[in-house]
């Protein structure tokens, strides 16, 4: 059995993601894991019975026969510590064990804002959703959304409409196209992108699929756009998951007289950034962007009259080529470029630390770092590396700023 055999293995148990990872944590290979008894599971990692009984299924699975129909069908199975996972995803609590991914991931999607909304969402929604996810892509951006019905489906037109990458996370097998109006559109963001899955192919999608999936969408972005949510909306739980996750929030306002925004009113009002255009998010995640955002080649930007109305008859269908007059848009006024950072003074680590409040102390500087880049660096667990950082503000040595970075004091 080769390495990836053993992940797809994993992977169909269908464990749950912490589960599965207190596997991982005490065996440190999904190989080990196969090759250890359910005695052994039960007593070392608390799997319960049942999870020892879908993990024994998994194992007497055709792994090689099934592996061979996904490569036909292009799909990848990427593992959690093998090259190629998304390293901001990686460092969420509770990340996927294993990815199925159709398309390409690329190490430039890190830079990555998802978009997501109501799937009744009004035609100001998807219109509003498709032009930031348009402008997005023109910036440099990848675009994350979920591929529903709605806000989601129209983000990932507006992106792929201006030539962009996207995203698209489902809530059911890699090979399971839900909602089936959304055929085409699948096909088209894998060829642009990539449509990935925690899900084991064949998997039917479930009510409880679609929340925990919410936490992949939000994990793998800088931030949550939330274009239009009611009160009780999946748009709302990614947005709660992005908080627990150090992601920034923003929310599009919409009318008063609208149930379709009220929950991104609610949003507005816990302090969620407000939306008018693409700048506004820019300016909240700037701290967290250590170069400049990846170069596309400039295009005239779609339609969105155009779009609007194509939104109401189907997102599934091929897009009409923008019309080409050139779209009149606002500017704005560009800012002055910042002021480059004071010489960094020579510092020790202070030896009374512990060892890993010292470890990552020694990684801080005056400049900012974000945590992702703090646990990549230091190859601790991410709860380590937020409980050391939490005793070092507490201490004096460390200062955490907006967008979930850090800077040393002393």
């Amino acid at each position: 059995m080769n390495e990836t055999e053993a992940w797809y293995i994993l992977a169909c148990a269908q464990l749950g993601a912490r589960a599965a990872l207190r596997l991982l944590e005490v065996f440190q290979h999904p190989q080990a894991i196969l090759d250890a008894t359910p005695r052994e599971w039960t007593a070392q990692a608390h799997l319960t019975a049942s999870g020892c009984e879908r993990l024994l299924q998994a194992a007497n699975r055709n792994a090689e026969g099934e592996l061979a129909r996904l490569a036909r069908l292009g799909i990848q199975v990427i593992g959690l510590h093998q090259a190629g996972y998304p390293v901001r995803l990686r460092a969420i609590a509770d990340p996927p064990v294993v990815l199925f991914v159709k398309g390409a991931l690329l190490p430039a999607d890190e830079q990555a804002i998802a978009i997501v909304g109501s799937r009744h969402a009004s035609p100001y929604g998807r219109h509003v959703a498709a032009e930031l996810a348009a402008e997005l892509s023109r910036r440099g951006f990848t675009v994350v959304s979920g591929m529903a019905l709605g806000a989601d489906g129209a983000a990932h037109e507006g992106c792929l409409r201006s030539a962009g990458r996207t995203i698209a996370v489902l809530g059911s097998g890699i090979d399971v196209i839900y909602p089936p109006e959304h055929t085409g559109l699948y096909e088209r963001i894998a060829a642009a992108g990539a449509v990935v899955s925690e899900m084991p192919p064949g998997a039917p999608p479930t009510r409880s699929s679609f929340p925990v999936r919410n936490r992949i969408i939000s994990g793998l972005a800088l931030g949550v756009v939330v274009v239009e949510a009611p009160e009780k909306s999946g748009a709302l739980i990614t947005a709660s998951l992005a908080l627990e996750q150090g992601r920034e929030v923003f929310a599009v306002p919409g009318s008063v007289n609208s149930v379709q925004s009220r929950g991104s009113h609610k949003l507005l009002r816990d302090g969620a950034k407000l939306v008018e255009s693409v700048d506004d998010i820019l300016e909240e995640i700037a701290l967290q962007i250590p170069l400049a955002p990846r170069a596309i080649n400039p295009q005239t930007g779609p339609n969105w009259d155009m779009m609007a109305t194509t939104f109401e008859e189907s997102t599934s269908q091929p897009a009409p080529e923008p019309a080409p007059a050139p779209v009149q848009r606002r500017k704005s006024t560009p800012k002055p470029p910042p002021l480059p950072p004071a010489p960094e003074p020579p510092v020790a680590v202070a030896p009374a630390l512990p060892p890993e409040e010292a470890a990552i102390l020694a990684l801080l500087s005056t400049t900012t770092k974000h945590v992702d880049a703090l646990i990549e660096e230091s190859q601790l667990p991410p709860a380590q590396v937020n409980a050391a950082l939490l005793m070092l503000e507490l201490k004096g040595f460390a200062q955490r700023r907006p967008g979930n970075v850090y800077i040393r004091l002393r």
